[in-house]
């Protein structure tokens, strides 16, 4: 159970060091006591457990990514009891939808105003999911998007093996095709789908019932 005093505990995790000075500096202003901030997201588990913050703090810098996603997943899995606010961009619109289904309570655009991070971690704390209007927009299109350009035959055989994990070269070898032209195929399903990675296009894919969710193995991320 979450004590008061570990509600006003905040833990930064990610950014430069200069951004995480200055979030923690918002956050002080706030009411909030920043406990530490750290840059390695793996060593950072050991932090919150040890001192079990009331919420955490995730900067992505405008660069969320698969292994942004993956990191989500995994912390929520072990500190499900700790709120997890996360600053992310609208460029990231498709991504950040999965990051909440992921477990994330709050996020804010990197161009919110600086009071809105106070606000986010109150909000997540008790336990209300605060969404940005910067990106509620974003989400809310995303989610009642067109059916995207239909892939071709190709393209789908390509992203069946992307969500079985395979990486383009064996893509290539498993199809009888160059790798250049692998490359060609995964730049053109990432297009279609609106997506920004290859992780984010299976997704995509599998939420409009393009794939069967419990088919394939792990994603890769390269």
């Amino acid at each position: 159970m979450t004590t008061r005093s570990q509600e006003t505990r905040i833990a930064l995790v990610g950014g430069r060091p200069l951004r995480q000075h200055a979030l923690a500096a918002l956050l002080e202003r706030g009411g909030f006591s920043v406990l530490e901030t750290w840059n390695e997201r793996t060593s950072f588990h050991r932090l919150v457990a040890s001192w079990r913050p009331g919420a955490v703090v995730f900067d992505t810098e405008g660069s969320c990514t698969d292994e942004s996603l993956n990191w989500v997943v995994g912390f929520k899995a072990r500190f499900g009891g700790t709120s997890l606010v996360i600053i992310v961009s609208d460029m990231h619109r498709v991504l950040s939808r999965h990051l909440l289904e992921a477990g994330a309570d709050a996020l804010l655009d990197m161009d919110d105003p600086p009071e809105a991070l106070a606000t986010a971690v109150r909000s997540a704390l008790r336990s209300e999911t605060w969404i940005s209007p910067k990106l509620s927009l974003g989400i809310l299109k995303g989610q009642l998007q067109d059916y995207p350009e239909p892939l071709t035959v190709r393209e789908m055989q390509v992203l069946e093996l992307m969500c079985q994990g395979y990486r383009n070269a064996e893509i290539a070898d498993v199809l009888g095709i160059s790798l250049f032209t692998v490359k060609n195929h995964v730049s053109k399903i990432l297009a279609k789908l609106g997506a920004g990675s290859r992780l984010e296009a299976v997704l995509v894919a599998m939420q409009l019932g393009m794939l069967d969710e419990g088919s394939g193995a792990p994603i890769s991320l390269r």
